[in-house]
């Protein structure tokens, strides 16, 4: 659909240059005759100069759909150059013929210049009267009539090449631009599909040892406590649920995201001791708004995944705070040597592609790696509720 969008429009472009290029003629002579009265409006003139544009015409006609796209699409600039040279030396021949047998006035023939004085003085026979001498176009009725002299030798026509040439240059344009806008559109969609892709690929990297993990706490607390465990199992459906039914979606409700990162927090506080320190610091009055899924769980995952030692103590601080057109993120944990280097990750990267594709410069994406901390502050703007419908 696009394609001939992008079509539709190089040929109202053509379109509209030929149409002001045969009509030129017909203002001019028509404000030439208004003019000067004396002069009447005559079509056949007109006609005979819409000959000499079909010239043109024909060969921009062979160039906009057998030589411009050599250079434009198959990116072949020396076949291009050879094959606008023939086409060139061909349209000069052409020109010349139709100048040298169907102008309305022979091309000049080559007189000396004291044949030239003779007539000047003699003019016809039919007259003598100076007026008739000195009206360029009786005199070259003239000079036509007596055939003087043999008809000069070929001479290219310098200014009808350079206005040929003129307009390969605009048709070379035109193409370049329109492929350029259909090349940008074809990048956009590669990166959205890319972008789904990845979202695809985070719903899945939520690691699939984490719901084992849940799976087996949820078995042991059945015994130990099971009011807990049916809590924990709720919580781990609204999770799936999440990741199966809404993840998959440009948009989701903020609040649902925010759940889905409670939750996720909560079930892991179940691996681990008292020794381990986990706080999250949520808002309570969460804006109706709507954000795209899954953009902060990779930092969270990755602090429990690296920031938590089992011989040391450790920490995992995580911040949420919104206003009416902003969500602010922050996660610090500890940091401990047996800790995978994460500088560079798979993960990290992947956010940041995704944060690149959604928000552009719009989003502001903070990392201290220091000795004994990670500290991550993220900021992106969120959307009204009001403002995502529109």
């Amino acid at each position: 659909m696009k394609r001939r969008l992008h079509i539709s429009r190089e040929i109202y472009i053509y379109l509209g240059l030929w149409t002001v290029v045969f009509l030129i003629p017909v203002l001019s002579f028509y404000v030439l005759t208004r003019s000067h009265s004396e002069i009447p409006f005559h079509w056949d003139t007109i006609f005979h100069i819409w000959k000499s544009f079909a010239i043109f015409f024909i060969a921009f006609l062979i160039h906009n759909h057998l030589l411009a796209p050599l250079i434009v699409y198959h990116r072949r600039s020396g076949l291009y150059l050879a094959s606008v040279f023939c086409l060139t030396v061909i349209f000069a021949l052409v020109r010349y013929e139709y100048v040298a047998f169907h102008e309305p006035y022979p091309p000049r023939q080559h007189i000396n210049q004291k044949e030239w004085h003779t007539l000047t003085r003699q003019g016809d026979t039919t007259t003598t009267d100076a007026s008739y001498h000195n009206h360029p176009m009786k005199m070259s009725s003239t000079l036509n009539h007596r055939r003087l002299g043999p008809p000069m030798p070929f001479q290219p026509d310098i200014i009808s090449i350079l206005m040929l040439l003129s307009l390969f240059g605009f048709n070379i344009g035109v193409k370049i631009f329109f492929k350029t806008e259909k090349d940008r559109t074809l990048l956009q969609q590669l990166e959205s599909k890319n972008m789904e892709q990845q979202l695809e690929y985070l719903k899945y990297q939520i690691s699939p040892h984490f719901f084992m993990n849940t799976l087996n706490n949820i078995h042991a607390l059945i015994d130990i406590n099971p009011e807990k465990a049916k809590d924990t199992l709720v919580e781990l459906s609204k999770m799936m649920r999440y990741l199966l039914y809404e993840a998959d979606k440009p948009l989701v409700p903020l609040q649902r995201e925010d759940q889905f990162i409670y939750s996720y927090i909560k079930l892991m506080r179940l691996r681990f001791t008292e020794k381990v320190e986990i706080s999250i610091e949520r808002q309570q009055q969460i804006p109706n708004a709507m954000v795209p899924p899954l953009l902060t769980i990779n930092f969270v995952e990755n602090a429990f995944k690296h920031g938590i030692s089992y011989q040391h103590a450790s920490f995992i601080h995580i911040k949420m705070n919104f206003d009416k057109d902003k969500f602010y993120f922050e996660c610090v944990n500890s940091k401990h040597p047996e800790s995978m280097e994460r500088k560079g990750g798979v993960g990290l990267k992947n956010t940041r592609k995704r944060l690149d594709l959604l928000f552009g410069d719009n989003y502001q994406l903070d990392i201290q790696d220091q000795d004994d901390t990670y500290n991550v502050r993220l900021q992106f703007p969120i959307q009204p509720i009001n403002t995502a419908n529109a």
